[in-house]
């Protein structure tokens, strides 16, 4: 029971620091990137140390199916911020380096 917890706790600390950090300014993109590159590299060992050799619904439904709701997280938030920004440049809220092109 107390390993079920630990585990959906992990599982909902790492989704909250996945969304924060998808939306984050275009400038830090790279943030919302660590957690599909983490999982990315967990379904390679995986692969390597033979989990999905007989069982491809687990593949599936165990591998691909987070790696898919995570690049849709990161590109939620990528599209939301992007809407902040350019709020913000029509609003005349502009970053101070981008007052300086004009």
């Amino acid at each position: 029971m107390t390993k079920v917890v630990l585990m959906l706790a992990a599982l909902a600390v790492l989704l909250v620091f996945h969304m924060w950090a998808s939306a984050r300014p275009r400038r830090l993109w790279y943030l919302g990137a660590i957690t599909p590159v983490i999982w990315l590299g967990v379904l390679i060992w995986m692969a390597v140390t033979g989990v999905f050799r007989d069982n491809l619904l687990g593949l599936l439904f165990g591998g691909l199916a987070p790696m898919a709701v995570l690049l849709g997280i990161w590109a939620y938030g990528r599209e939301a911020a992007d809407a902040r920004e350019a709020a913000a440049e029509t609003a005349g809220n502009a970053a101070p380096e981008d007052a300086d092109k004009e």
